[in-house]
């Protein structure tokens, strides 16, 4: 059948990125902006981490921010309103340093403008452990327009993670289609191809792909080089 959307990650798909040295600036950052107001670095990305992983698991029918949040303020109580009134003004000023652990690559503009001058609607199906703020910086620093996707998932706007099927199952309803009308276009054996065990067609780019590859998950996979290519045969 023919491709009517085609689900993009982001992070080492269309984003190169170093995410040790993106995780490594972003802690540093979130420490060095709310020590001077007595919250303790170690203990607030402590707090962070436990709330990512409650996210990761989420089963319910909350969001995964108020999941975070919620697992946030059982480690940091006292502190909580306070990091919640101030992150709006931390991913303005601070988290714009963190873009010196990703580059630009051209060809994934290339690809995302073929992709759109075909018709097809896209949705960025980045995991959503950050913010819609944080999210859409990130999309810049690939060179992209946020405006070219239909739909970006945020800890906002999701209820699940990569790699819970129910993520793209989701995805699916609200953009009513069928499995056999989409495309997932990720880098992640892990994450990634859990849209192939929904039924969806799945490419894994292997310009940055993650090593660890299931064995009981049939997938194609091919440099970026390649999809540009051969855009026509996978569609």
């Amino acid at each position: 059948m023919m491709k009517k959307v085609v689900f993009l990650d982001l992070d080492n798909t269309l984003l190169p990125i170093d995410e040790a040295l993106f995780y490594q600036l972003y802690f540093g950052e979130l420490g060095r902006y709310f020590a001077p107001f007595g919250v303790n670095p170690k203990l607030l990305i402590d707090a962070i981490l436990q709330g990512t992983a409650a996210m990761r698991a989420n089963e319910s029918e909350k969001t995964n921010m108020e999941v975070f949040w919620q697992t946030f303020s059982i480690h940091l109580p006292q502190e909580t309103p306070f990091v919640q009134s101030h992150l709006k003004m931390f991913y303005t000023t601070k988290f714009p340093e963190v873009k010196k652990s990703a580059s630009l690559d051209a060809r994934s503009v290339q690809f995302v403008n073929r992709l759109q001058e075909k018709g097809l609607r896209l949705i960025l199906a980045t995991n959503p452990l950050f913010p819609a703020l944080a999210t859409h910086q990130r999309v810049a620093w690939a060179g992209l327009d946020v405006n070219m996707f239909e739909k970006i998932t945020t800890m906002e706007n999701a209820k699940r993670c990569k790699p819970n099927p129910e993520y793209f199952i989701e995805l699916m309803k609200e953009a009513h289609v069928h499995a056999d009308e989409v495309l997932m276009i990720g880098n992640d054996w892990v994450e990634d191809t859990a849209a192939a065990r929904v039924g969806i067609q799945t490419t894994i780019v292997s310009d940055h792909a993650t090593k660890e590859k299931p064995h009981d998950v049939v997938c194609e996979s091919m440099t970026m080089d390649d999809l540009l290519l051969k855009i026509d045969s996978i569609l």
